[in-house]
């Protein structure tokens, strides 16, 4: 029990030290119910000499998150949506996802007020990239 809970501390500590999470973005452990595929594009994947012949890469998916713990930021108490795209990702529920969210300026009240950009594996260090389109 000790051991998880030192573990646990470590995580949250390099997090919260990360240089790849800024001031206004949020990271915690959720649990993300899917609900469906928007259909809405979330990376595009562009070949040939000039990069015009593009396709989509990955759509958004609509969840439902619960927040198990905050460790950086505020977040609703209650289960709220929340979009995320990637390449390959299963249509499934995931559970104990350590998740970097940001929120989503341009949303209209109806539409979901958050959108996750980055997720690891709890009880793990590491690091969240930046990509253009994820």
């Amino acid at each position: 029990m000790k051991q998880s809970l030192l573990n646990i501390v470590v995580a949250t500590g390099l997090i919260a030290l990360s240089p790849a999470v800024l001031s206004d973005e949020i990271v915690a452990i959720l649990d993300l119910e899917f609900i469906e595929d928007t259909g809405d594009t979330a990376a595009m994947l562009c070949f040939g000499e000039d990069n015009t012949d593009c396709a989509d890469w990955a759509t958004y998916y609509l969840f439902e998150a619960t927040p198990l713990r905050v460790i950086k930021g505020e977040l609703p108490d209650e289960p709220f949506h929340v979009l995320f795209g990637r390449h390959a990702l299963k249509k499934q529920d995931f559970y104990d996802v350590v998740a970097l969210i940001e929120e989503r300026e341009d949303a209209r009240p109806e539409e979901p007020q958050y959108q996750i950009s980055g997720w690891g594996e709890r009880l793990r260090m590491y690091c969240f990239d930046r990509y253009d389109g994820y």
